[in-house]
């Protein structure tokens, strides 16, 4: 398997991959310690929570977004697209 994002403080896990085939990129920790990762195999976006042990997969809105940077304030994730002119913004609340 490829490199990618993996927990290997789970509990009774070997680790917890989110997505087949994963290709993290980009890497951030939020206020709230939620661990977000951009997912270039899968277009996608990571969000795990470490208390719960949970992937979330939050497909993003563009095709091949490449996210290279991930840059967050309280309440939201911004997600700069490479090479596409677009940024995407997820409101965490």
């Amino acid at each position: 398997m490829r490199s990618g994002l993996r927990y290997p403080g789970a509990r009774g896990f070997e680790g917890l991959v989110a997505t087949a085939d994963p290709d993290a990129y980009g890497l951030h920790i939020d206020s709230k310690d939620i661990v977000w990762a951009s997912e270039w195999s899968n277009n996608a976006m990571l969000r795990f929570d470490p208390a719960s042990e949970k992937f979330d997969v939050i497909p993003l809105p563009r095709a091949n977004a490449a996210v290279r940077q991930i840059l967050a304030r309280p309440g939201e994730v911004w997600l700069p697209g490479s090479g596409t002119g677009f940024v995407t913004v997820i409101r965490t609340g």
